[in-house]
């Protein structure tokens, strides 16, 4: 097992390192060597000299001689040490020899106990004849030395450091060896390559598109997905890329339940094929429009007159700091709606049923005109008797038609949003998912969000989008249920249950009314540009996946060539033992002789033991086959789910 063959290599080097610590100072003597040369100037010849050694203030000595010699032109001089000082190193030497005349010297060499961070060459010698004399000093250092007397500085610190490593080391070593784990021969399928093991394989794919709208407050600071949010002139701001990768990820998330149904959700794309994620500004979106037309008949043609009111939502008031609450779940979310501004006539021009303009007619009204005078300027215009009475009928139907002012019960929220405020700046084909800050139904208690059924507008809490685990998954996959016309069911364990229990869709009920839904919708809840753009990006995903996967193919079948003769042998050897084994057996039921009978039966039980143990280390080894069986199935399913991909893709391209 690696793990415990280097842990045990790591405790006998510390091991080793711990034993040259203790012994250092044996093995590596920190000792150097120095010299001095005394000279004698004048005076009479001397055959004694009293060499001192300097001293620090504690009296210790300095140089921590314990060897010196001394030569001089005419033969070696005698040396003695004198009494031992404070640190058992002599504090001066007595040299004699043969007489020393005026102008001749004494080489004096020595050895000394090295001593860092000590400025030797500062501290001259004292020689004494009959007067005193300095004498310079030379010490011959090496970083060796150096480094040994930093050693045996810190050898405790060292010492005990070393042998902790090395208690904890064995230790390991043990606990593996006997309690561990052993070491797999071959590595195990990457993680990011289980979810293409098996791929999911449906006859044919449908697509719902999801766009997000986080509603943004009107003022204050902005916090959560609204975090960094840019506006330019519309009330669609762009999101943060970190926001949008949360969006991503639920949608993700969302799309692994529903393909049970063969049903993916995907994001939709903008104009320049990015996920549609924005944050949309209360203050300054708007809704402005009510139009009714008329088909009069003028002589013998048939001409239409139009008509527009244009009203003003408080949205501010509605979704005051980004909470929403509804009276009753499912029904009308009211918003406070302010009078109408006044009846504005977008287009009074009558055309003819081919669209070409009646000349008589033409120039007629003015674009923005009031009601009131709209109609007087029209019956002026008109002279002929029936004509003026015929537009005058058609005038007065139309105010008629128009109502003063939006009431509150006209408008639902959940219809209002998506199709007067969204769909007119991005179009239809996507289901609207607004975000908010704080979703509250009151009827049907705390609520993570609502959604038409059938439809395309998803109403949900920003917790859903930002929270992590399985709870903000289910709850889209549910409301994007109730768009395609899925109800509640008691099953607790259904995506469909009232609380969002789990993640489970019938095939035979939920996922065949979904699929009809989607047949005759599918074109207005996703557009087919998303689709290829999914398509085109899964198909990348795909070929990276098949060149990961091919790598670990390769990977396990060269470790399974270099175990494979091994584990011949193993098996041949485990057969032996078991051949053998039985062999015994069966002659000790033949033996009469309980002596023999005993005799054959252990050699049976040695072969037996012989087999187990063949067995046990042939295990490592068949692992590697089925883990070249695994890789190979992985390879092959990689391969099928980019070919159907691929298939759907083309397939889509050439519908188009």
């Amino acid at each position: 097992m690696r793990a415990s063959r280097l842990a045990g290599l790591l405790a006998a080097l510390a091991l080793a390192v711990l034993i040259v610590t203790m012994s250092i100072e044996y093995i590596f003597p920190s000792t150097v060597q120095g010299t001095l040369t005394y000279t004698r100037i004048s005076g009479k010849p001397v055959t004694e000299l009293t060499v001192h050694i300097p001293t620090s203030e504690e009296g210790k000595n300095i140089f921590k001689v314990f060897k010196l010699k001394a030569t001089s032109a005419k033969g070696a001089w005698t040396v003695k040490p004198g009494p031992k000082g404070v640190d058992e190193y002599p504090d001066y030497w007595i040299l004699s020899g043969p007489p020393l005349e005026p102008g001749e010297s004494v080489k004096i060499s020595f050895e000394m106990d090295y001593t860092r961070d000590v400025d030797y060459e500062a501290y001259p010698w004292t020689v004494v004849a009959d007067i005193e004399t300095t004498a310079p000093v030379t010490v011959y250092e090496n970083v060796f030395v150096s480094a040994t007397a930093s050693l045996l500085e810190w050898r405790r610190t060292i010492t005990l450091i070393l042998g902790v490593l090395a208690a904890a080391s064995t230790l390991t070593a043990i606990t593996l060896t006997f309690y561990g784990k052993p070491t797999p021969l071959v590595p195990e399928i990457p993680e990011a390559l289980k979810d293409f093991a098996k791929p999911k394989k449906c006859p044919r794919w449908r697509y719902v598109c999801l766009r997000f709208f986080v509603v943004d407050r009107c003022g204050g600071s902005n916090e959560g997905l609204l975090k960094g949010v840019k506006y330019r002139k519309s009330a669609f701001g762009k999101l943060s890329d970190e926001a949008e990768k949360k969006i991503l990820k639920l949608i993700e998330k969302a799309s692994g339940i529903w393909e049970q149904c063969c049903i993916r959700l995907i994001p939709c794309r903008d104009g320049k094929g990015e996920p549609l994620f924005r944050a949309l500004d209360p203050k300054r979106a708007s809704y402005e429009e009510e139009k009714l037309s008329k088909a009069v008949k003028l002589g013998k043609y048939w001409t239409f007159l139009y008509a527009k009111a244009t009203y003003m939502v408080d949205f501010c008031q509605l979704f005051k700091d980004r909470k929403l609450r509804t009276r009753e779940m499912g029904k009308s979310i009211n918003p406070i709606v302010k009078k109408r501004k006044s009846f504005v006539w977008r287009e009074m021009n009558p055309k003819q049923f081919d669209g070409t303009p009646l000349e008589k007619f033409k120039g007629l009204f003015k674009e923005g005109m009031p009601v009131e005078k709209a109609f007087e300027e029209a019956l002026k215009n008109i002279k002929k008797r029936g004509d003026r009475q015929v537009v005058e009928n058609a005038l007065k139907e139309l105010q008629e038609d128009l109502p003063k002012e939006l009431k509150e019960e006209d408008v639902d929220v959940l219809k209002f949003l998506s199709e007067q405020v969204v769909d007119k700046h991005f179009g239809e084909k996507c289901v609207d998912v607004f975000v908010f800050g704080d979703y509250d139904d009151e009827a049907a208690g705390e609520e993570a969000g609502v959604a038409l059924m059938p439809g395309r507008v998803i109403f949900l809490d920003e917790e859903v989008v930002t929270k992590d685990g399985e709870e903000g998954p289910i709850t889209l996959a549910h409301e994007v249920g109730h768009n395609l016309s899925l109800g509640h069911v008691e099953d607790e364990n259904n995506v469909m249950h009232p609380t969002c229990g789990g993640k489970k869709l019938n095939h035979e009920t939920q996922c065949v009314k979904a699929n009809r839904h989607l047949e005759k919708e599918e074109r207005k809840l996703c557009d087919e540009r998303a689709k290829r753009m999914f398509l085109e990006e899964k198909i990348r995903e795909w070929r990276k996946a098949l060149g990961e996967a091919e790598a670990y193919f390769k990977k396990v079948k060269k470790i399974h060539k270099k175990n494979k003769k091994k584990l011949e042998r193993l098996e041949s050897k485990r057969e032996k033992a078991e051949k053998n084994a039985k062999k015994y057996e069966r002659q000790a039921k033949k033996e009469k002789s309980s002596r023999m009978k005993e005799y054959y039966r252990r050699k049976a039980d040695k072969y037996r033991l012989e087999a187990e143990r063949y067995e046990r280390e042939a295990e490592p080894l068949k692992k590697v086959e089925k883990a070249l069986e695994e890789a190979r199935d992985l390879v092959k399913g990689v391969k099928e789910g980019l070919g159907e991909l691929e298939k759907e893709l083309q397939k889509l391209k050439s519908e188009k």
